[in-house]
């Protein structure tokens, strides 16, 4: 089986996400901002129709979403051993609350989706009411 302790750094995957976990969160933030910016405007112009604020939240909370996934896939499975040294507490703790953020609320939802579905079982109907008047 795979030893991590005795695991050789390297390889081609391992130089792409420690790449991926070098890029400085600053510029994420800058990117995320100009998105967002770009996208209400294009919104106001070509859907002549302003940006909500629920929308504005839930566009940045996507953008985060983008931005944590491949660090969490960098940082796990790309980089081996886990290039946890390489990555700053801001985007482990921000990653990490995401995804348990992400999870948790995708439990909830289909526990609730399943106690709150009521299928509707058809009734056995008599066969008089089968028949045209």
């Amino acid at each position: 089986m795979n030893d991590p302790e005795n695991a050789q750094p390297g390889g081609i995957l391992n130089d792409i996400g420690l790449f991926i976990l070098s890029v400085d969160t600053r510029w994420i933030v800058v990117g995320a901002v100009f998105f967002l910016v770009a996208f209400s405007l294009v919104l106001k112009f070509v859907k002549k129709r302003g940006m909500s604020r629920d929308d504005a939240q839930n566009l940045g909370l996507a953008l985060l979403q983008l931005y944590c996934a491949p660090v969490l896939f960098c940082l796990l499975v790309l980089t081996q051993p886990p290039a946890i040294n390489r990555v700053g507490n801001f985007e482990r703790q921000g990653a990490g609350l995401l995804a348990f953020i992400f999870l948790v609320t995708g439990v909830f939802g289909e526990i609730k989706k399943i106690w709150v579905h009521n299928p509707k079982i058809p009734e056995n109907k008599p066969a008089d009411s089968l028949k045209h008047e």
